[in-house]
């Protein structure tokens, strides 16, 4: 038992053990995971399924298939081109490709904005794609070779070709989505992906550190009620309302959301509290003065009278009219 480290009258109050707080903290910590994907992903099948939705992703397969830098599937859904180079006649699949997007209309190159751009020179494919003029050029150029008029060089090893294709790839990819169109319907996407994120955060952390609590009463979360632990006011007494949702607060906007911006330096700083501070209070608890309290080792009352009436009541009395909250299996393991 850890007693309450504040001066009381009455033997009501008994702090919550540490590791029972961090097993109640793990349990929410799971319980905020699992409500939080399900959201997130329940958030994504509604917009995907939405007309806004549809018509985005429409589009922007559209703009993917028409760069040439993708190959349609049996579902007209665009695969990117990243088997082995090696193989069958992917060099040459590959590599027309490669010259499609370069160099033919409605592909969504922009000169301008690519990696190759030099200003006040027009763009050549051969010169700045497959450095054609350079000595050391990775290409072999052929006019009499079939279908291509180039290959990469006999001499180089098959993971020398994977890595050249890799970074021609990668920029040819990397040009493609400076498309004005493409980032406009590519911005749209990423806002909703941010804004599904946000909300499915709140609501994971709403429903065990708010919801549950005002459910289930005495600021208890799932984690609380299942490890037999209760929130009560700076003096030991029923927490209000108001008090939870300031906890909740604190607790899901600066101790959770910000340790992905902060570096988990939130929780550190929550973590010293929570061991420096008289009843073991963390830093919600400080904000909504409040602190955690063993509820099977506790009598709850709501104010010091009602408290007061109760040990000066006889035996019957108090058998007669419980006053307070408490999860102790039988009254006699509380403390006189």
């Amino acid at each position: 038992m850890y007693p309450a480290k504040t001066k009381r009258v009455y033997p009501s109050i008994t702090n919550a053990p540490y590791w029972r707080r961090i097993q109640a903290y793990l349990i929410d910590f799971v319980v905020i995971l699992i409500v939080g994907i399900i959201s997130f992903y329940a958030g994504d099948y509604f917009y995907t399924n939405s007309r806004v939705g549809q018509a985005n992703n429409a589009d922007i397969l559209a703009l993917r298939l028409e760069s040439g830098l993708y190959i349609a599937d049996h579902e007209n859904n665009p695969i990117m081109l990243t088997k082995d180079i090696n193989t069958n006649n992917y060099e040459v699949i590959y590599l027309t490709r490669l010259e499609y997007f370069y160099t033919a209309a409605n592909t969504h190159f922009d000169y301008t904005l690519s990696s190759y751009y030099v200003e006040g020179q027009a763009f050549d494919y051969y010169r700045d794609v497959l450095k054609a003029e350079d000595g050391a050029s990775l290409f072999t150029f052929d006019n009499t070779l079939p279908s291509l008029p180039y290959r990469f060089k006999a001499s180089l090893s098959a993971d020398d070709k994977t890595e050249a294709w890799s970074i021609l790839y990668s920029t040819a990819l990397k040009d493609f989505q400076q498309d004005p169109t493409y980032r406009a319907i590519d911005r749209a996407l990423r806002d909703f992906v941010a804004l599904n994120l946000t909300i499915s955060a709140f609501v994971g952390t709403i429903i065990p550190w708010l919801f549950c609590p005002l459910f289930f009463g005495h600021g208890r979360s799932i984690g609380k009620f299942l490890t037999r632990l209760a929130v009560v006011n700076k003096d030991g007494y029923t927490v209000k309302h108001g008090q939870i949702v300031v906890r909740f607060l604190v607790f899901g906007i600066i101790e959770t959301a910000l340790n992905v911006y902060g570096f988990f330096i939130p929780l550190l700083l929550t973590s010293g509290v929570l061991t420096l501070t008289k009843n073991n209070r963390a830093l919600h608890d400080l904000v909504s003065g409040t602190y955690v309290v063993d509820a099977k080792m506790s009598r709850i009352f709501n104010s010091f009278a009602a408290e007061e009436a109760y040990y000066k009541s006889s035996e019957s009395e108090r058998l007669a009219n419980k006053t307070y909250f408490t999860e102790a299996p039988l009254p006699q393991n509380l403390p006189k």
